[in-house]
């Protein structure tokens, strides 16, 4: 009952091999090249001992004497280890640039603490059922709103789930558009791929100003070391730290915390769960209040606490469709097929500003809202996926994937390379967009997959496994936790989440395969 091969629409057969014991060993395309597309080798022990990927390049996985990851090399010579304690809990990880992240456990093995070489330390407390009631990341006190207002959201829907209108407090008058109505067609190949879209109005496309050809040289882990004339640069975890324009900084656990170029000097703050909590630009700083899945919901000044905006976020399939200032104005966001916010429709006046992007999600707009509906950050152009920053003008995310080779064999990839028909809404794994609404989509399941992510690795593991439409089994043994948590970010779920032992390492793969 193994698969042992798929041929698609096109009539390309995808071949997969298995050794003695039924574990894949390769997969291959002739198609696209002799050479296997992927391949795998074992230990003794049945744990996974190294992965290869299509240009020949190998990731080594060394376990310690109980199956549980402890070294992983990579092809460009960088490695990280873990370490663990008598319950599996994961004690120490040492990233690929050499900094050391420890943990604490309570008696219930949940994580109570973590720190790092310049990061405050951070506190976890549970409830009585251990559910995490609290994340304290102990850094400096921040400005409190001056404004707590109570709104409440109001939404209406079709008969198929689609939302058709929603009323959010203090009550606004919609003005009539200013603009005609638009039709948006799009078409497809037999393999389902959209592969041409067209609209009454061009002035809702974006196109590129003068036909160019861009030259991308990568090296042995995937990373560009050269774009046109650029020479891009990474620190020891893999992270972009140059991109030819815009130099960047980061913290021991992988994440943004400079930003400068001609023009601008960038900060950036995180609260312990890991979601930013506060920017500051040029001295201005700016904080941002979020929900329990990370979904930003107000910002406000970080010297004075005068409240800037509030992002009205919508139940079923849309996400951020709102903003409002505290004089009660408010900016209506109109989505694409992919989520990406093609419009802004002011209330008061009905004025519409149109903003187009490239396929990969370059534009000259400037909506705080953007590509895929995900936040964008104006001094970088960056858009905030979450679990890692994408960089539209480059293609890909400028992190390593935190859940490793899960998410495909290029850890820098941006949905599995086809922008037109994927999405990567969390910077995880690609999915289909709904096209029903924004991005974020949390109420229908790109919330919870994240809340997952952060507090329950497992179910995160399941649902990710369905929507991908595959089984673990089929993902290959690189769906190995163990292997996640060496991902060249630094740490993946096994490794940041508070309240959860790291106990599957590499043997988790028997484990998790059967789940």
């Amino acid at each position: 009952d193994r698969l042992i091969n798929v041929i698609d629409p096109l009539g390309r057969a995808t071949n997969y091999a298995y050794d003695a014991l039924s574990r894949k060993i390769s997969i291959a395309n002739p198609a696209i090249q002799a050479a296997p597309l992927a391949a795998w080798t074992y230990t003794p022990d049945g744990v996974v001992a190294s992965f290869t990927d299509a240009n020949g390049h190998a990731t080594a996985y060394t376990p310690d004497g109980f199956d549980r990851l402890r070294v992983t090399a990579y092809a460009d010579g960088a490695s990280t280890t873990a370490g663990y304690d008598n319950d599996d809990n994961l004690l120490s990880f040492v990233t690929r640039r050499g900094d050391t992240l420890a943990y604490a456990y309570d008696t219930l093995n949940r994580r109570i603490t973590k720190s790092g070489p310049g990061l405050p330390t951070a506190t976890y407390a549970y409830d009585l059922a251990g559910r995490l009631i609290a994340a304290n990341d102990n850094s400096a006190a921040i400005a409190t709103p001056q404004a707590t207002p109570s709104y409440v959201a109001n939404w209406s829907y079709d008969a198929a789930d689609r939302p058709t209108g929603f009323v959010y407090g203090p009550s606004v008058t919609q003005a009539t558009p200013a603009a005609a109505s638009v039709v948006f067609n799009h078409v497809y190949d037999a393999t389902n791929r959209r592969i041409a879209q067209s609209v009454g109005d061009n002035g809702w496309i974006a196109y590129p100003t003068t036909a160019s050809q861009t030259a991308y040289v990568a090296n042995a882990v995937n990373q560009y070391t050269t774009v046109g004339a650029a020479a891009p640069s990474y620190d020891g975890n893999g992270n972009l730290t140059f991109d030819g324009a815009v130099a960047y900084g980061y913290d021991a656990e992988s994440r943004l915390t400079s930003a400068s170029a001609t023009g601008f000097s960038a900060a950036y703050a995180y609260d312990a769960r890991g979601v930013r909590k506060s920017k500051s630009v040029n001295g201005f700083a700016t904080v941002t209040v979020s929900d329990e899945s990370g979904r930003p919901l107000l910002d406000y000044d970080g010297s004075s606490g005068a409240v800037r905006q509030w992002m009205a976020q919508a139940g079923g399939a849309a996400g951020v469709v709102a903003l409002l200032d505290p004089a009660g104005a408010r900016r209506t966001l109109i989505p694409d097929i992919q989520g990406s916010v093609i419009a802004s429709l002011d209330a008061g006046s009905g004025a519409l500003t149109k903003q187009g992007y490239a396929p990969y999600g370059q534009t000259t707009g400037a909506f705080p809202f953007g590509y895929t509906g995900l936040r964008t950050d104006a001094e970088t152009g960056l858009t905030n996926n979450l679990a890692r920053l994408y960089h539209p003008a480059l293609g890909r995310f400028v992190q390593n994937d935190p859940i490793g080779y899960a998410g495909g064999y290029n850890l820098y990839a941006y949905a599995g390379n086809d922008p037109l028909n994927l999405v990567d809404l969390l910077g995880l794994a690609a999915e289909t967009p709904n096209a029903a609404g924004s991005a974020y989509g949390y109420a229908s399941g790109v919330g919870r997959a994240f809340r997952d992510l952060l507090f329950d690795p497992q179910r995160y593991f399941r649902d990710l496994q369905a929507s991908l439409g595959r089984t673990l089994e089929n993902c290959g043994a690189v769906c190995d936790p163990g292997a996640i948590i060496s991902a060249s970010t630094g740490l993946g779920p096994y490794g940041v989440l508070p309240g959860r032992a790291a106990s599957a390492g590499i043997s988790g793969l028997r484990s998790l395969s059967r789940l």
